[in-house]
């Protein structure tokens, strides 16, 4: 019998030519393996092996050997498990469930190191209104448990390849790659929209608790040269500025001209 009840099919364990990475089928589904090279030499070493003994060596040998295989791939699981776990616990942010701040901004600077789009890209500041407020109201506790919902509200309002962290606070920073200056105010809109609409039943006493967002945004087709992300951040920011000096709850996009009444 195999060890740790994996039944690992011999010939379906496949090896990557030129990457790092281990696909082998259980019984039961796909668990993709990615592993330090060493790792990937000692699994591709086992297939060759295996393939010998299957061709040449007896029932017994077989089984043996696939002892060993799965227990290499049942601690290279394991491994990348172990790796995730550290790697989430060093970008993502315990309370909103969003990036943080370092993560975020990497990957954002990432993603404009790759170069302009056909559609254009938008960078979002958002700030929730009169957050202090609440705190003062109802409680540090019922800040966290709003701070979490926001979260919440801004990974269901985001698309798979859109960036969004906490950037400080009751800030947040997203950035929509990919995106048309239309349907980057558009989207901006319904997060507004979103937050708005958020309830907070994990607040004591906060039944009828309403939290607003104003929101900043800069969006560009080609950038500037020498435009940086600094340089968006704080262009947004100022659009964050004029959306709270216009009545909060609204949006504005940079170069500041009007701010977008909610609704």
């Amino acid at each position: 019998m195999i060890r740790s009840g994996v039944c690992w099919r011999l010939l379906e364990v496949l090896v990557a030519d030129h990457h790092d990475v281990v696909w082998a089928r259980s019984a039961t589904d796909d668990v993709r393996v990615e592993q330090t090279a060493p790792v990937t030499a000692a699994v591709r070493e086992l297939h060759h092996r295996a393939l010998a003994v299957g061709v040449t060596g007896s029932g017994e040998e077989v089984v043996a050997l696939l002892d060993v295989v799965a227990d290499t791939l049942v601690l290279a699981v394991t491994r990348l498990e172990l790796q995730t776990t550290v790697q989430r616990h060093a970008s993502v942010d315990d309370l909103t469930g969003l990036l943080n701040r370092r993560a975020g901004l990497a990957r954002v600077q990432e993603l404009l190191d790759e170069g302009r789009s056909d559609d254009g890209s938008a960078l979002l500041v958002v700030d929730l209104d009169h957050f202090k407020a609440v705190n003062d109201r109802f409680g540090h506790l019922a800040g966290d448990a709003v701070l979490r919902a926001i979260g919440t509200a801004c990974r269901t309002a985001t698309r798979p390849g859109d960036v969004a962290c906490r950037y400080g606070g009751e800030e947040i920073l997203l950035l929509l790659p990919d995106t048309g200056q239309a349907a980057a105010v558009a989207a901006t809109e319904r997060l507004r929209a979103t937050v708005a609409g958020t309830p907070f039943p994990e607040v004591p006493g906060g039944r009828g608790l309403r939290v607003t967002a104003s929101i900043g945004v800069r969006w560009w087709q080609e950038r500037p040269v020498g435009d940086g992300l600094q340089s968006l951040v704080a262009e947004a920011d100022a659009a964050l500025y004029a959306a709270k000096a216009g009545g909060r709850d609204r949006v504005v996009v940079h170069p500041v001209t009007v701010a977008l009444p909610a609704g």
